[in-house]
């Protein structure tokens, strides 16, 4: 009896530590790794966390680079590489801050790993050619659930409560 008990505490205690192992594992795929410090001379802020699918990228340098005749047009330059891909052009939108736009909506809950191409706008170390951080995607959930929706009068169905109204507006997104 008492050998029962042990062997079974013994396999529940197996199954609670892979348990764990597996969802830790899964959990922890994606890190942000941190960045490293000196590239604050140079560096003044990038898109990191979580961001939303319609957003767009950015790096904004320390100091000015660009000319304003640059500003909105495309930049033949590959500045940006991203894994996994994103297809999409790059732009400067003022003297210090390049964009990345994306040609799509980016897919939710994705994580991404950047390397920004710093060596090729200004000259810095060797150690400081590639600038790489992470963002990841939100997960967009939404569920409306309108109970109980109906006209004041059955015979006129003209006049709706307002609230009903904006959530009818919201749902079909006017």
């Amino acid at each position: 009896m008492k050998k029962q008990i042990l062997f079974i505490s013994s396999f529940v205690a197996i199954i609670l530590i892979v348990a764990t192992i597996v969802y830790s594992s899964i959990n922890h795929k994606h890190q942000f790794k941190k960045v490293n410090p000196a590239f604050k001379e140079y560096v003044e802020a990038f898109t990191s966390g979580v961001i939303s699918t319609q957003s767009t990228i950015k790096v904004r340098l320390a100091n000015d680079f660009a000319d304003s005749a640059l500003f909105n047009t495309p930049v033949k330059e590959e500045l940006f590489n991203f894994s996994p891909s994103i297809k999409g052009k790059t732009y400067w939108i003022d003297s210090k801050t390049v964009e990345f736009r994306p040609d799509e909506a980016l897919p939710a809950k994705e994580f991404y790993e950047v390397k920004f191409f710093l060596s090729k706008l200004i000259k810095v170390p060797d150690s400081l050619e590639t600038l790489e951080f992470q963002f990841q995607t939100l997960q967009q959930d939404f569920i409306l659930k309108v109970d109980n929706h109906k006209a004041y009068i059955k015979s006129d169905l003209s006049k709706k409560n307002f609230m009903e109204l904006l959530l009818l507006l919201i749902m079909l997104k006017i």
